[in-house]
């Protein structure tokens, strides 16, 4: 029923400013009538870069209250405006030129023009800069300034999803110092920031500049870095935060039945949990060795047990409503578990009697969907063993190809699933997984370009039919962002992605 009810919200919401469908009422908080927020939050991060996404989920969650984009992507993929008011294609869609709202500032109250638009599109093209939406970014070959208010984006290639790309484009004020950038930012939303304290909280407080500043309605926001899950939830029932962040599936689903707070699961397909197999290293350069992992894993039983029936076992890494889900509907969610067949894919790889492999992992929940995996792989002779590690150490190891299967998730699918694909490490071509190949970048380009003559549907469909045969990306569910918080918070909104929208909520 909770699933309808938040599909509905998606349904009836105008912008992707969704409106936070959840269950419970009542409890929780700093209460009062507060013009104040606070937010626990397990998780901490380093900076404020505009274009560093790819941190702790707690990061971009106040990356969306500093910095705006020129358009925002509604419930139904669909631009609207932000920065930019309106906008127009060329003929041919290699050219796209948008329209900025009159007066715009940035937070420090200088001008925010056409020229500091161009300089955030070619700071986030930058190798040096690493944004984590680069790949997007690159698809533009010329940002050119027509006048203060007017932009051009030339593209050498029409995209199938131009707007995608500036969805994730924060627009800050251009300074060349990267530590002023990372620990000094001005920004273009509805916040900015009054005080840091690297690793114990961040306040911001309302943009007195932002070209809707009438809309925002809290006067403080606090972020606090608990250091843990129990840390975090401590400040939330001992009513020192109005609103938790983090909590384990099993505390979610606690809190959901409880009648003194409100809970909100978003962004279907904001982040997908998946087994990713290394295609260059034994014994999962063999195809057929990935075909049966992929056929021993009963998804079913591990969104049950890790996820407490909060989600529904995925076999593509698509949420409903985008292209690729649409592409294959009978595909996306069906994929029992088949021991016997994983058996004989085991055999035809040369491995009859059986295989030994590791899992890399970190605790947490990575670790619970490891250990139900593990039992599941046995029974077809796939025999797992969990290394379980710290976060640096496994960023390091996954990026230097030191494993065989890792256990993690992909962010950010629930755009476009072409741009997914470009801007998702774990499925590019050739990416972390190690797996290249040129069929598999035809059909990429099949979908992420506009291709005259092509039914991009099918491509899909096709693109889709080459992710499940090849198995090196295989999803398990979709690991929506779930929050916790209190009767009196009103007007909480999330992105497609399930993050934060804070410029409309109010306490009491």
């Amino acid at each position: 029923m909770k699933r309808h009810l938040i599909r509905l919200c998606l349904a009836l919401a105008v912008l992707l400013l969704l409106p936070a469908c959840g269950s419970g009422g009542g409890g929780g908080g700093t209460g009062g009538g507060s013009e104040e927020l606070t937010i626990a939050a397990a998780e901490q991060f380093d900076g404020f870069d505009s274009t560093s996404l790819a941190g702790t989920n707690i990061q971009a969650a106040v990356m969306r209250q500093l910095y705006d984009t020129l358009v925002a992507l509604d419930a139904d993929r669909k631009p609207q405006p932000r920065l930019a008011e309106s906008w127009e294609q060329s003929p041919d869609h290699r050219t796209m030129t948008l329209h900025l709202r009159p007066g715009l500032k940035f937070s420090d109250g200088s001008p925010l023009t056409a020229q500091d638009v161009v300089w955030n599109v070619t700071h986030g093209q930058d190798e040096k800069t690493a944004a984590t939406a680069r790949p997007l970014f690159m698809a533009i070959s010329k940002a050119t300034a027509v006048d203060p208010a007017t932009v051009q984006l030339t593209f050498p290639k029409p995209l199938a999803a131009p707007f995608d790309m500036l969805d994730y484009l924060f627009i800050a004020k251009p300074q060349d110092d990267p530590q002023k950038l990372k620990n000094s930012p001005v920004g273009s939303g509805p916040f900015k920031l009054e005080k840091w304290d690297a690793g114990t909280s961040a306040t911001l407080t309302p943009n007195p500049s932002f070209w809707d500043a009438k809309s925002v309605k809290l006067k403080r926001v606090t972020f606090k870095f608990a250091g843990d899950l129990q840390a975090a939830q401590l400040l939330f029932r001992s009513k020192q935060a109005d609103f938790l962040f983090d909590s384990t599936w099993k505390d979610f689903a606690s809190f959901a039945k409880q009648s003194g707070v409100q809970t909100l699961m978003a962004g279907d397909g904001g982040r997908v949990e998946m087994f990713l197999l290394n295609a260059a290293k034994p014994p999962f350069d063999n195809a057929d060795a990935r075909r049966a992992f992929a056929a021993a894993l009963d998804r079913g039983a591990i969104t049950k047990t890790v996820y407490r029936g909060q989600t529904e076992a995925w076999c593509l890494p698509w949420p409903e409503g985008s292209v690729g889900y649409e592409a294959s509907p009978d595909l996306a969610r069906s994929c029992s578990a088949d021991p016997a067949r994983s058996r004989e894919l085991l055999t035809k790889a040369g491995h009859a009697d059986g295989l030994r492999f590791s899992i890399l992992t970190v605790a947490g929940i990575d670790a619970e969907v490891s250990q139900v995996a593990q039992q599941q792989l046995a029974k077809a002779g796939l025999n797992a063993k969990i290394d379980s590690v710290e976060d640096t150490v496994f960023f390091d190891r996954a990026f230097a190809g030191d494993w065989q299967v890792l256990t993690s998730t992909v962010q950010r699918v629930a755009h476009d699933s072409a741009t997914s694909i470009q801007l998702g490490v774990p499925l590019q071509n050739g990416g972390v997984s190690n797996f290249k190949s040129d069929e598999y970048q035809r059909l990429i380009d099949s979908v992420l370009y506009e291709n005259p003559g092509s039914d991009r549907v099918a491509d899909m469909r096709k693109l889709n039919e080459f992710l499940l045969d090849q198995a090196f990306f295989v999803p398990v569910t979709s690991q929506n962002p779930h929050y916790v918080f209190a009767k009196d918070v009103k007007g909480l909104q999330v992105t497609l992605d399930g993050y934060l929208i804070l410029q409309n909520v109010s306490v009491g």
